[in-house]
């Protein structure tokens, strides 16, 4: 009777979902149950024929336990980030200007899952039960390590591309024209291949990209630095232009014959002047009006 009271509370240990086939034959051999015997036919007699070895490998069952425990954790975490791989796409929107262009959205969505991912896979390596999956984990961390590298870059891409694109569609620098072009082809490039498969994951399998991305953020900054220095000139020559943004001041120099864009734009230049008149030619200001 005191040997059965001593096996019930163990026989929780010769069972569990995190039991993979090969947890069972370990738990057969520990027990001296025959090896041909599958999970399917175990019976909870046979466990129970078995009491004094149970006794006996209690400490090795209860090792075994934990062991089968601690992997089906690192399995689970494993499974969740395949899972999220083949189900997360990059959520996509139409330029509004250049047809046949996508961008895409929701970009924090996507770089805190990889970087959750990437705190998971991380952690999973404290695990003393992490060995077996180190090879698997270990291909999870560079496709996830690339992920937040590209899609670090992109953002940034993304962001200075359609701040620039219309400033350089209208001719605004020509002197950066060609180098705008030719970043400006490459970077649809990639976006192109977005498009068609818009798998995040999928963009790990392309090695070279890290140095595309790279340059293309270099030469977008060199147009962005460009246009700074440009815009600094014409600020320098006419002070007042420090008073409107660079896109007001983009558009004035860009639409500088235009009497209506030059109008819109008097009110923040001179303080107290709401419009001004022109002559029939609208190559002479004639009269200026007050806000008043």
């Amino acid at each position: 009777l005191d040997d059965w009271l001593r096996v019930v509370p163990l026989l929780k240990f010769v069972r569990g979902d995190g039991m993979t086939p090969n947890h069972w034959q370990e738990m057969f051999r520990l027990l001296k149950i025959d090896r041909s015997t599958t999970v399917d036919s175990l019976l909870f007699g046979t466990l129970l024929d078995r009491h004094e070895d149970i006794l006996s490998q209690e400490k090795q069952l209860k090792q075994l336990h934990a062991r089968a425990q601690g992997e089906a954790q690192i399995r689970e975490a494993l499974d969740d980030i395949r899972a999220w791989a083949q189900s997360a796409d990059f959520k996509l929107v139409p330029h509004s200007d250049r047809k046949g262009v996508m961008l895409i959205t929701e970009w924090k969505d996507v770089m805190t899952t990889v970087n959750d991912n990437q705190a998971l896979l991380f952690s999973l390596k404290d695990s003393p039960y992490f060995k077996p999956f180190a090879e698997d984990a270990q291909q999870w961390e560079v496709r996830l390590t690339r992920a937040d590298s590209y899609l670090s870059y992109m953002n940034q891409i993304q962001r200075k591309w359609v701040y620039l694109e219309p400033i350089f569609a209208r001719g605004a620098l020509p002197q950066e024209q060609q180098r705008f072009e030719r970043t400006d082809r490459e970077y649809l490039t990639i976006m192109a291949g977005v498009a068609k498969d818009p798998k995040v994951i999928s963009l790990t399998q392309h090695a070279d990209y890290k140095e595309k991305l790279k340059a293309i953020l270099e030469q977008l900054e060199r147009c962005q630095k460009a246009l700074n220095e440009f815009l600094e000139q014409k600020r320098d020559k006419f002070p007042r232009f420090y008073f409107i943004s660079d896109d007001d001041l983009l558009e004035i120099l860009g639409q500088s014959r235009n009497v209506t864009v030059i109008q819109s734009h008097l009110k923040k230049l001179f303080m107290g002047i709401n419009s001004v008149r022109f002559n029939e030619n609208s190559t002479s200001i004639t009269h200026m009006v007050s806000s008043d």
